[in-house]
C-alpha cells in the first residue's frame, strides 16, 4: 500500500504579474535539469542544454525556447505563449511538453488544450496528443497511446498545475509502478499544485 501526502492543494488563482512574467524560484536538480517556479505560479523544467527568455512586454505571459521543457502552466486571465523557431505554443493553463532543436517543433500534450501556430498552419490539440512541425511545414496532430513515453526526464517527472488529485494519483502509481486507487471521489476532484522531485 503506498500513501501519499501532498502540500500544495489550493483554490487561488494564479494573476499575472503587472510586470511580466519572471522567475521567482529555481534549482538545479538530477542531470543539470533547472526546475523553476514563475511570477504566474505556473511551473517549468528545462532540459540540460535548453535555453529560456522571457519577454520584455509589460503583463504578457510569453517565453522563447530553444531546446525542450516541460511547462505546468497555470490558469490566468492571460494566454501563455511558448515562441520557438518553428512555431508558437499557446494555452491557458496545462502540462505539456515542447522541444524545439532548430529543425522542428514537437509538443506532446499531457492534460488541457494547446494550439500550435506555425509559418504553414494551425493545429488544437488535446492531451494525450503529439503536434509536430517539420522543415517549415504545416503542424501534424498525432494521438499517441502513451504520452509519458515521450517524457524522458532524468529522475522522472511529477509536476502538477491544477491538476484534479485523481489524476494525480494515477500519475504517481505509474511513477512508482503500483496500483493507486482514489474510493473518495470528492476528494478526487480536488485540485493539486506542485513539483515533486
Amino acid at each position: 500500500m503506498v500513501v501519499a501526502a501532498f502540500v500544495g492543494l489550493e483554490a487561488r488563482r494564479a494573476r499575472t504579474p503587472e510586470n511580466g512574467l519572471s522567475p521567482v524560484e529555481s534549482s538545479v536538480g538530477e542531470g543539470e535539469v533547472v526546475a523553476m517556479t514563475l511570477s504566474d505560479g505556473s511551473y517549468l523544467r528545462l532540459a540540460p542544454g535548453a535555453n529560456l527568455r522571457f519577454a520584455a512586454a509589460a503583463g504578457e505571459r510569453a517565453v522563447a525556447l530553444d531546446g525542450r521543457a516541460f511547462f505546468a502552466v497555470a490558469h490566468a486571465g492571460k494566454p501563455f505563449t511558448v515562441r520557438t523557431d518553428g512555431g508558437d505554443v499557446t494555452v491557458v493553463g496545462t502540462r505539456f511538453q515542447v522541444k524545439s532543436d532548430g529543425e522542428g517543433l514537437e509538443v506532446v500534450v499531457v492534460e488541457g488544450v494547446v494550439e500550435v501556430a506555425a509559418p504553414r498552419g494551425t493545429a488544437r490539440a488535446l492531451a494525450d496528443q503529439v503536434v509536430t512541425v517539420a522543415g517549415g511545414g504545416p503542424p501534424v496532430i498525432a494521438d499517441e497511446a502513451d504520452v509519458w513515453s515521450r517524457l524522458d526526464w532524468p529522475g522522472g517527472l511529477l509536476l502538477f498545475q491544477g491538476t484534479p488529485l485523481g489524476e494525480v494519483a494515477a500519475e504517481v502509481g505509474r511513477f512508482y509502478g503500483v496500483g493507486v486507487t482514489m474510493q473518495d471521489t470528492a476528494a478526487a476532484r480536488l485540485r493539486v499544485t506542485g513539483s515533486f522531485q
